[in-house]
């Protein structure tokens, strides 16, 4: 036997899944078919900017990724202010 808030729970489970099928049958009758699944576009070349090591010339998309490779590859430490 189902705990009380576990049976609540499943209960509102199933009543959304209901209302989820009734609202794709609505789409479905509407000629509109699913709606497509979001797609994140990837940022342009021109929106992102780079950042280039001045000992290597290697780029990076962030100046913490140039500072991380700097230490780690030339040993850079950046002086205390």
């Amino acid at each position: 036997m189902l705990r009380p808030r576990a049976a609540q729970a499943r209960a509102e489970i199933e009543t959304l899944e209901a209302q989820l099928a009734a609202a794709k049958a609505k789409l479905r009758a509407a000629g509109k078919g699913e709606a497509p699944a979001p797609v994140k576009a990837a940022p342009s070349t021109q929106d992102t900017a780079r950042y280039g090591c001045p000992d290597c010339d290697k780029m990076f998309d962030s100046p913490q990724g140039r500072g991380a490779h700097r230490n780690k590859a030339h040993g850079f430490r950046r002086h205390a202010s």
